[in-house]
């Protein structure tokens, strides 16, 4: 049995059609939403563990001191 390409090209139309109404009603907008909303819409803490990890990088490498001298040169 030969498929047509009008065939193919119908059943790929209906999936992206399907697709289309899969993401536009059933995932979130998160256009203008921070990383922690996002993170309570999906019961997530990636975005916490993300921060705790950057400040404990910051204080390894000495960032705050290093800003704080800056600062201190400046006035």
């Amino acid at each position: 049995m030969e498929i047509s390409s009008v065939a193919t090209f119908m059943t790929f139309a209906c999936a992206c059609f399907a697709a289309f109404l899969w993401s536009s009603h059933i995932i979130p907008e998160t256009a203008n939403v921070s990383l922690e909303e996002i993170d309570t819409v999906f019961n997530s803490s990636a975005a916490q563990e993300d921060l705790q990890r950057k400040l404990e990088l910051e204080h390894e490498l000495g960032v705050h001191r290093l800003i704080e001298g800056l600062v201190a040169n400046c006035d």
